[in-house]
């Protein structure tokens, strides 16, 4: 006799959920070996209860509506209209889509180079936090572009991307930004750029909630950063709230550099 009387829609739910396991396996943003010892357990009907560290943080993450709000907002208080008409009215914004910190699906604003996109989303971190500190190694006369290889490159407009903003995060070892690219060299994962930057612009209250020990700071393994004075493209930006101060952060360190306190995000297409 079965012990369950699964409806339409469950199956519909569960078929939902392993055609986005097989998606991210196959786009190269989850561990196929990892899925399928994960997936073993349930076949053999085992459950083990599994905690949440990130469930704190749900409430503080938007749909695509209310990203899609802001992003008008935006436009007009930080970008000068940039984004068209045309482009807002090519936005879907259907999702049936549950956002986790792990996997956060935004409205990805490309303004057309690395350096106008890092800024355009960096006034707005700038603009919606009480204070904002910017490092001297992004002051005048630093450049930034795109790493080399496993980034995603975009054609400006807006685009909907999903983005795990936890990834490589060691709060016991370290991680470093040179660490994370070595890591998916080779595979189709795809490094973080401007997209980590949209994520927390879009999101002010997730980035105020970041302290480096429950939620990692960022940094933006996708870029690589000249900074001002220096011939060499041997930083990486990163982000981050100071409590104490009240204060949001940009700035750039070496990409060797390891810590603790930072993860090195990767994105995907929905």
């Amino acid at each position: 006799m079965a012990k369950f009387s699964p409806t339409v829609q469950d199956l519909e739910n569960l078929d939902k959920r392993i055609t986005e396991i097989k998606k991210r396996v196959y786009k190269g943003s989850l561990d196929p070996k990892g899925a399928y010892d994960a997936l073993q357990p349930i076949i053999e009907g085992k459950f083990p209860l599994v905690s949440d560290p990130f469930g704190n943080y749900t409430g503080m993450l938007l749909s695509l509506d209310q990203q899609f709000a802001l992003l008008r907002e935006y436009n007009e208080k930080y970008w000068g209209g940039k984004i068209t008409e045309e482009q807002f009215a090519a936005v879907n914004t259907d999702s049936d889509h549950t956002q986790r910190v792990e996997d956060l699906e935004i409205l990805y604003v490309e303004f057309g180079s690395p350096k106008e996109t890092f800024e355009n989303w960096i006034a707005v971190i700038k603009g919606e936090n009480p204070r904002f500190w910017r490092g001297g190694s992004l002051n005048d006369g630093y450049d930034i572009r795109l790493f080399n290889r496993n980034v995603q490159k975009y054609s400006p407009g807006i685009h909907r991307i999903h983005i795990n903003l936890v990834v490589d995060w060691n709060p016991e070892n370290g991680n470093s930004v040179d660490a994370s690219r070595s890591r998916v060299k080779g595979t189709k994962e795809n490094l973080a750029h401007g997209e980590v930057f949209a994520a927390y612009a879009l999101h002010t209250e997730l980035l105020q909630a970041t302290d480096g020990t429950n939620l990692p700071y960022f940094d933006a393994p996708g870029y690589e950063v000249k900074p001002s004075g220096v011939s060499e493209w041997r930083d990486a930006p990163f982000g981050s709230w100071d409590a104490g101060k009240g204060e949001a952060g940009v700035y750039s360190y070496r990409a060797g550099r390891r810590t603790q306190h930072y993860a090195a995000p990767v994105v995907w297409e929905s």
